[in-house]
């Protein structure tokens, strides 16, 4: 898998292909990883229209889009679709993870509605569809990058699969009753 900014390099970045799975759904994982900055970082990320989320490892930081500012101040955020190149903020150091799905491929993972999260990043909270503090933790007492990356494939499995099969079950119960 490729992509298009060199700059990148500097970061540590990696790209990792979805579980089969999830390849209707999932375009890429992604890892940052850099200690140390000299110097607050700023990275332009250009839009290709599609979603994402990131899991935070290291400090907070904050982006900058359309002229509005978004503090990532907790372990999990939402980027929202959009057709705005984003401006990464980083000071002293960056460990994230993320996830981007193809540009119609995050429905089927949230119940709000895909434009409710345009235009901004959004934190996202534990629920019972997103268990996330025990994702964190599993991810956290990974030794490497590339069972971190592992991890967040097999809970996005997990999770397609419940909303996958609860979908199901309720279009066979509107069925039925109808």
């Amino acid at each position: 898998m490729g992509y298009f900014n060199a700059n990148l390099d500097a970061l540590n970045f990696k790209l990792f292909e979805p579980h089969s799975l999830l390849k209707p759904y999932v375009h890429s994982y992604w890892l940052i990883q850099k200690k140390d900055f000299k110097k607050e970082m700023i990275y332009k990320i250009l839009s290709d229209a599609s979603m994402g989320f990131s899991i935070n490892f290291a400090k907070a930081y904050f982006s900058k889009m359309n002229n509005n500012t978004f503090d990532c101040i907790g372990k999990f955020s939402i980027d929202g679709p959009t057709k705005y190149p984003t401006y990464l903020h980083f000071d002293k150091e960056l460990y994230i993870i993320g996830v981007r799905f193809k540009t119609a491929g995050a429905y089927v993972f949230f119940e709000e509605k895909i434009e409710s999260f345009a235009d901004k990043n959004t934190p996202l909270h534990n629920t019972k569809n997103w268990p996330l503090d025990a994702l964190y933790s599993t991810l956290i007492s990974k030794n490497t990058v590339e069972e971190s990356s592992g991890g967040a494939g097999e809970f996005l499995v997990v999770i397609l699969v419940f909303i996958y099969i609860s979908k199901k079950i309720v279009i066979l119960e509107i069925w039925g009753n109808g």
